[in-house]
C-alpha cells in the first residue's frame, strides 16, 4: 500500500482553546500510572516522542507538558504541531529563555557563542558585521552546526541547527 502525504496541512485552525494547566490532568495521569510511557526506548519506543497536536493560541500547553515529562526523561524529544501559521510564528526562541541555565543545551549554546565572540574581538575594527561574521564563523569551526549562508548573515540571522 503506497502512503500519501500531503504537502500542506489539512484541518481547520480553530479558535485555539489555549489555557495554563490544560493538560495538566492529562500528564499527571500519565506520570502517576503509565510512566513508562516517557522512559521506555526499548522495540517500537526506541524513537518514540511526546507530540502536542493543535497546541493552540501559543505553546503553552507544550512547553509545561515539556517541563513535567523532562522530570521523568530529560532526554524525551518533544514535539508541539499546530496548523496556524501565525501561532507556529509567534511560538519557541522566546521560550528557550527560561532554559539558560546551567546543564542545558541552550546555556552551551549561548556559552560558546560569548567566547567566540571575544576571541574574534580584533574583527570589530572592521565593523559590527565583520565581527558577527567572525565570531559565527569561529563558533561554526567548534563543532556548532551554524549556517553560514552570506545573505543570512549579513541581516544578522544566526541559525543553529541542532
Amino acid at each position: 500500500m503506497k502512503k500519501i502525504f500531503s504537502k500542506k496541512p489539512e484541518g481547520q485552525p480553530t479558535r485555539g482553546k489555549t489555557a495554563s494547566n490544560r493538560l495538566r490532568r492529562v500528564d499527571n495521569f500519565i506520570l502517576l500510572y503509565k510512566p513508562s510511557l516517557l522512559t521506555r526506548t526499548d522495540g517500537l519506543f526506541q524513537r518514540s516522542m511526546f507530540v502536542d497536536l493543535g497546541y493552540g493560541f501559543d505553546a503553552r500547553t507544550t512547553l509545561e507538558s515539556d517541563a513535567r515529562f523532562r522530570r521523568v526523561n530529560p532526554n524525551l524529544p518533544i514535539l508541539g504541531v499546530e496548523i496556524d501559521k501565525e501561532r507556529v510564528d509567534a511560538a519557541l526562541p522566546k521560550n528557550y529563555i527560561h532554559h539558560v541555565t546551567q546543564g542545558e543545551l541552550i546555556y552551551d549554546f549561548f556559552e560558546a557563542w560569548k567566547r567566540s565572540a571575544a576571541e574574534t574581538a580584533s574583527a570589530k575594527v572592521f565593523g559590527l558585521k565583520q565581527w558577527f561574521f567572525a565570531a559565527t564563523e569561529n563558533l561554526a569551526a567548534k563543532g556548532y552546526k551554524i549556517e553560514l549562508h552570506k545573505k543570512w548573515l549579513a541581516k544578522g540571522w544566526l541559525i543553529w541547527n541542532q
